[in-house]
């Protein structure tokens, strides 16, 4: 703790310093301090006033060219042509009108184009943006009725964008030969120009931000999306009340109709310096503001140098010095402690073989470790910041925000907190399997998840392989046993054959050693025939083909018949074969003589 020791040798010549500097800010220090803040406020009101005014302009001028451009369009309807088309309930329109048409949504760089009949039933449409909503229609209706153009609110909610803000200008197409109106032709704004406009800045500012504000019922209705809150288009509402001090009050003046300068609370609770006033051929109000503590940043500059002075002042006092010391020197000690420990987890996050990716709970990529780019083939810096979903295939790049949302608002998890193959997509395009685990954490009241994801291609590959070897190994054996069953059926024909004929040979006069000769190649072909037959019912047996054949059985019979078969093998090895039956055994029974018949000359045989 060297370089922490305190030199008291050389503030000896501090207390001299401290009242020099003191007698000059208890002088001069408030009225220099006044005198600036005023003139800086001054200054600031005259540049918020300018902007303001400047804005107001350019979104009128705007809205006045899209709604000239819109009568300029809809004076393609004018042809005898067009008005034979709209007024026919189908049929396509005619290229002369389409074309122009089309040619006008691009140069005038509208999001859309719908032309509607004096039904409000949609007959052409062009553009990205060609959805008609409920609403929509009632203000077709209303251009028709009134025979004037009308201009929608800026809104949310059309079917064929329902998260993009538009402005839709309805342009009745008039009957040249009566007053009635023969169609709407519809130009949607999709904001592209509007909103940059409203949000950018002339010079450089930290906080500054013009937004645009109207009245919906007794609510202060937010236009634009704020620099400080994001996603408040048409969604941030705030009550109006008449408390000069509740939030966000210079937006509540301006959608009262008073263009004034004030010094106020903005919706995020911060002091600032705000110019509101109405835009002129709107019901649309602007606030141009920016915080107080920019705006005074020179003079809070020379109030930072007072409170240099002051602890100068405070660090000559020894036992107060000291302590501010020892306080700096734990305060070093902990941040040291902290970096070590945020240089150990970052260095663990760095190296596991794991990828490990964090996510908000919109789905924001938050970070991503080396593991993880090297599974997916993007570095940090094309994934952080974006949507998770960008790492996932269809369906699931789809769905994945509304199982997000879904699990936010219901905390029904389907994949959090459990483990599951997925589906992943790597920066080329390819797809692959991979092991995911999700894990859900809070930081500083903020829900954010972890995912730890590992690619499995080689081992799915590797069970593929196992997965083939073992059909091909069941294909093998059942060509061996449909080959031993095939065999074991050839061979047996011939050989019924022959035990045939040497059937009919017994039944011919023979001499004893003929007939005994006789007896032994019976014996033999039938013990093949056996053979056969148990090669046979194995293959039936593998196959799942074995069928038995019940029917009415003499136990006593079937036994004589075993003991007659092999008695004169039985004789020629020295033994005596014999039967005995119980004689409580029934006379009959229902079995498979054939089956029952070979299990007793396989004991027989052992």
């Amino acid at each position: 703790m060297d370089n922490d020791r305190i030199d008291y040798g050389n503030t000896r010549w501090l207390p001299a310093i401290f009242l020099v500097l003191a007698l000059v800010i208890s002088v001069s220090g408030y009225a220099l301090f006044h005198n600036f803040k005023e003139i800086e406020k001054t200054n600031t009101h005259h540049k918020l006033t300018g902007i303001g005014q400047l804005k107001a302009g350019q979104i009128q001028n705007y809205l006045a060219g899209q709604k000239n451009n819109a009568v300029v369009v809809s004076k393609f309807f004018g042809t005898s042509q067009a008005q034979r088309w709209l007024a026919n309930p189908s049929g396509d329109m005619p290229s002369t009108v389409q074309q122009p048409l089309e040619n006008a949504v691009t140069a005038y760089h509208y999001g859309g184009a719908l032309v509607l009949d004096d039904k409000t039933r949609l007959r052409f449409s062009s553009g990205r943006y060609v959805g008609l909503s409920e609403t929509g229609k009632s203000l077709a209706l209303r251009a028709l009725h009134e025979r004037a153009m009308v201009v929608s609110p800026i809104y949310f909610g059309d079917p064929s964008a329902p998260d993009k803000p538009l402005l839709d200008i309805f342009v009745p197409v008039m009957d040249p030969d009566t007053p009635a109106a023969m169609g709407v032709l519809l130009l949607r704004d999709d904001m592209h120009f509007l909103y940059p406009l409203i949000q950018s800045w002339p010079v450089e500012s930290k906080t500054a931000e013009s937004f645009l504000v109207t009245r919906d019922g007794n609510e202060v209705l937010f236009l634009n999306e704020l620099r400080h809150k994001k996603d408040t288009a048409l969604k941030l509402r705030i009550p109006i009340s008449g408390e000069v001090n509740t939030v966000s009050w210079p937006a509540i003046r301006a959608v009262q109709g008073y263009s004034e300068l004030l010094e106020s609370i903005d919706y995020r609770g911060n002091h600032v310096l705000t110019y509101s006033l109405a835009v002129p051929d709107t019901p649309w109000s602007m606030v141009v503001k920016i915080d107080t503590d920019e705006a005074m940043e020179r003079v809070q500059n020379l109030q930072k140098i007072a409170i240099i002075v002051a602890a100068l002042f405070i660090a000559l006092v020894g036992c107060l010095v000291w302590l501010w010391w020892r306080k700096q020197a734990v305060k070093q000690l902990a941040q040291a402690q902290l970096r070590d420990s945020a240089t150990r987890v970052q260095t663990i996050f760095n190296t596991v073989v794991d990828g490990i990716i964090t996510i908000n709970e919109r789905g924001i990529v938050e970070t991503i470790n080396p593991a993880a780019e090297q599974v997916f083939g993007y570095t940090a810096a094309e994934v952080v910041g974006q949507n998770i979903n960008m790492l996932m295939p269809e369906p699931f790049h789809s769905q994945h925000d509304g199982y997000l949302e879904q699990y936010c608002a219901t905390g029904e998890a389907h994949v959090i907190g459990i483990g599951r193959e997925v589906s992943g997509k790597r920066k080329d395009g390819s797809i692959f399997a991979l092991e995911l685990a999700v894990s859900e954490m809070w930081l500083n009241g903020m829900r954010h998840f972890i995912g730890v994801v590992r690619d499995i291609t080689a081992r799915k590959q590797a069970e593929q392989e196992l997965v083939s070897a073992r059909h091909a190994a069941e294909r093998a054996n059942r060509a061996k046993d449909s080959f031993l069953a095939t065999m074991s059926h050839e061979i047996r024909t011939p050989l019924s054959g022959l035990l045939g004929m040497l059937e009919l040979l017994s039944l011919t006069p023979l001499a004893g050693e003929q007939r005994e000769t006789l007896q032994v190649a019976r014996g033999s072909g039938k013990s093949m025939l056996r053979i056969l037959n148990d090669i046979l019912d194995w293959s039936k047996i593998e196959e799942g083909k074995l069928q038995l054949a019940p029917r009415a059985t003499s136990i006593p019979q079937l036994m004589q018949g075993v003991v007659n078969t092999y008695s004169r093998v039985a004789s020629a090895k020295s033994l005596v074969l014999q039967q005995r039956v119980d004689a409580r055994l029934s006379t009959v029974h229902i079995v498979d003589p054939l089956r029952l018949s070979q299990a007793l000359n396989n004991f027989v045989c052992l």
